[in-house]
């Protein structure tokens, strides 16, 4: 279990518990990885896949970044409409029965370096290299002023369950209407 840990710095941190019973964890002593915060983690093929925003962490081992290929997925700029020119995060992986690729809703902004405005979606045959689909339509956008997600959507978890597909994700609408959406608005 990989979770975002705050450290007495104001900091974030990727932090790491382990279980044998998916029920009891019992927390490493030491941080996973200092100044990162984690999005998603894959098993597949005897391999970790640990996602940290822009990169991910290869291993064996789940239980150290120590030893781990490190190979960064995208950077921020060269999405449709360039949405994520300012920021990309909250990578979330998915798979759909019959498609042989890997799927990564992630969060986008244009202007804000957090509260993104929309989710979109990358593409990936290793779980290591991703294009961005091109299509300028967002996969999810946050709702419209007044609405309770009005300012930011976050963490895009994509399930596939009887032919279907449903999104969970955080979302946040900041106390009254916000007029002007383009501009940074978290600490007014």
């Amino acid at each position: 279990l990989y979770y975002k840990a705050r450290g007495a710095d104001g900091n974030s941190h990727t932090a790491c518990a382990y279980s044998e019973d998916g029920l009891n964890f019992t927390k490493l002593p030491e941080l996973w990885l200092k100044n990162s915060g984690p999005t998603d983690a894959v098993y597949h093929e005897g391999k970790y896949y640990i996602y940290l925003g822009d990169y991910v962490y290869v291993t064996e081992n789940p239980l150290t970044p120590e030893g781990a290929e490190v190979y960064p997925t995208f950077s921020p700029g060269g999405a449709p409409s360039n949405f994520d020119d300012k920021i990309f995060f909250g990578n979330m992986l998915f798979r759909l029965k019959g498609v042989d690729k890997w799927f990564m809703a992630y969060q986008g902004s244009a202007c804000q370096w957090d509260y993104p405005a929309r989710f979109h979606v990358a593409l990936s045959d290793d779980l290591i290299h991703w294009t961005k689909v091109q299509n300028q339509q967002p996969f999810f956008s946050r709702g419209k002023p007044g609405t309770w997600d009005q300012c930011g959507i976050w963490f895009p978890e994509v399930i596939e369950h009887e032919n279907m597909l449903y999104m969970f994700y955080e979302g946040w609408g900041k106390e009254g209407y916000v007029e002007d959406r383009n501009k940074p608005y978290a600490d007014g």
